[in-house]
């Protein structure tokens, strides 16, 4: 604040009232037009939280998009006061309908969330299918739970925390965030000959490998790309609990409950969309095709043609008057590209294009001109987030701490920052 309010008196600055009334609306009004410009005319993706502090509930909206030279951003949208359960959808469309423009005030913002909401086209948070697969195992009436509660023991000696509540006292994310740090903390280290330790590492270790990659930042705390991951996460865990469920009946309480999570399609076209995996090597043929045909539908609709069409239209001639009569045009022996043709000419293209070493998947997209559909589909899906900003704090430290801090926000102090 020192920066933009140089010029004014030393008592300005530090005095209460001028910040809040002042400073801090000019400092949200500059960011909020940055925010604006940012979203204009492009497609965005939200999560939302619902919280409470000690007298009142909130409901805060998170953003998720690419900027115009592919740069992935996380912002909040905004917060507002939440008086009943009812007025959370409202809430979520008042503010996300804020940020839409002319050009995409028609079309469905993707939600992630676990709440279905109307007003939205909905997406699961695919790190809370996996936490519910735990919790699933954690309250089933199989020898599991007693293992998992050996392992949540084992945690707390491990760890050296102090079990302030037995297992059956402990909530289920208390559990799920205990085992995660022993999972952490067991990953870090060089060797361990506990026999616990190693049978948690064979049961949970995967799991929590694909909830520790599907809620991974960068350096500077933003939120990482994972749309990508979650179709390849859940064929690898499937693959691999089917690799023990013979051997192990823990193994195959786990396995059946993984294979009854559902997956949007979309989440399938984000793999293709990361070169490292366009050759979709990891499936059948027949696979391979139906996930083709997917993309096409999803390059289709992105485009506004009608997905069922049999005769998609014809791609404009270009023509040059100085060289061409138009009134012989029908004459011409000339190609008439249909758009399926660009299409799946651009799609043979981009399979077509080999890659020396993996790559960054923003890097290779943001770098790359060569595939305009396919990288307009790439910026359009890849904002979608893995999990909804709750599910992914559940696994930080960070994001503990500043919940813990939001609930004991006052009033006042709440309504400052909102």
């Amino acid at each position: 604040f020192g920066a933009d309010f140089g010029k004014q008196k030393i008592s300005s600055i530090i005095n209460r009232n001028v910040i809040c009334q002042v400073m801090i609306p000019k400092k949200c009004e500059e960011v909020q037009m940055e925010l604006m410009n940012a979203l204009k005319d492009i497609e965005f993706s939200i999560s939302f939280r619902k919280w409470c502090n000690s007298s009142d509930c909130y409901v805060t909206v998170f953003g998720y998009f690419f900027t115009a030279d592919f740069e992935y951003r996380s912002h909040i949208l905004g917060s507002r006061k939440c008086d009943d359960d009812d007025d959370v959808q409202a809430i979520v469309k008042e503010i996300s309908d804020g940020y839409k423009t002319d050009k995409i005030k028609d079309i469905k913002i993707r939600c992630v969330s676990d709440e279905n909401l109307s007003d939205f086209e909905a997406f699961p948070c695919i790190v809370g299918k996996i936490s519910n697969v735990i919790i699933a195992a954690m309250k089933s009436d199989t020898e599991i739970k007693s293992l998992i509660k050996k392992f949540y023991e084992l945690a707390h000696r491990t760890l050296k925390v102090q079990m302030k509540k037995s297992f059956e006292e402990s909530t289920d994310e208390q559990k799920l965030r205990t085992l995660y740090d022993l999972h952490l903390y067991l990953k870090a280290s060089d060797s361990n000959n506990d026999a616990v330790c190693d049978k948690f590492t064979q049961l949970l270790g995967s799991l929590f490998s694909a909830v520790s990659s599907l809620t991974e930042q960068s350096e500077n705390g933003a939120k990482c790309v994972s749309a990508n991951k979650v179709y390849l996460w859940l064929m690898k865990l499937i693959k691999y609990y089917s690799s023990q469920k013979s051997d192990d009946t823990h193994a195959a309480t786990l396995c059946q409950l993984i294979e009854s999570i559902k997956i949007h399609e979309i989440y399938k076209v984000a793999v293709f969309l990361d070169p490292n995996f366009k050759n979709l090597k990891f499936l059948e043929a027949s696979g391979r095709t139906v996930l083709l045909d997917i993309v096409k539908k999803n390059l289709r609709r992105m485009m506004g043609d009608d997905e069922e069409t049999n005769s998609p239209p014809l791609k404009k001639l270009k023509s040059n008057k100085s060289h061409l009569n138009d009134t012989f045009l029908e004459f011409m022996d000339i190609s008439m590209e249909s758009v399926d043709d660009q299409l799946n000419s651009e799609i043979q293209c981009y399979m077509g294009h080999k890659l020396e070493t993996p790559v960054d998947l923003i890097d290779y997209w943001r770098d790359n001109d060569c595939f305009p559909y396919l990288k307009k589909l790439a910026k359009n899906i890849l904002n979608i987030p893995s999990c909804t900003f709750h599910s992914s704090c559940c696994f930080l430290s960070a994001g503990n701490d500043f919940y813990q801090k939001c609930q004991n926000l006052s009033a006042d102090d709440v309504e400052t920052l909102t």
